[in-house]
């Protein structure tokens, strides 16, 4: 898991006791530490889908960047 994820789901928690269970179960998934091609490939799919009409931000080319480098899936809530 990169750290962005951990940012974005964790402030989504309201209370302490929600935030600290969320916490503590992703602390089960180690950091996985972001290379310089993991930018330069998520800049590759930004522009790639862009040019097809397919939106996204620069967060969600950099999770898809950094999954494909890995060869994981990338799961969306949504």
């Amino acid at each position: 898991m990169i750290g962005l994820i951990r940012q974005e789901l964790l402030p989504r928690v309201r209370s302490t006791t929600q935030f600290k269970k969320l916490r503590e179960a992703l602390d089960a998934f180690p950091d996985v530490a972001l290379e310089e091609e993991d930018y330069r490939q998520a800049a590759k799919l930004f522009n790639t889908c862009s040019r097809h009409g397919i939106q996204g931000s620069t967060f969600d080319f950099l999770v898809c960047a950094v999954g494909a480098r890995r060869m994981v899936s990338v799961l969306n809530d949504r």
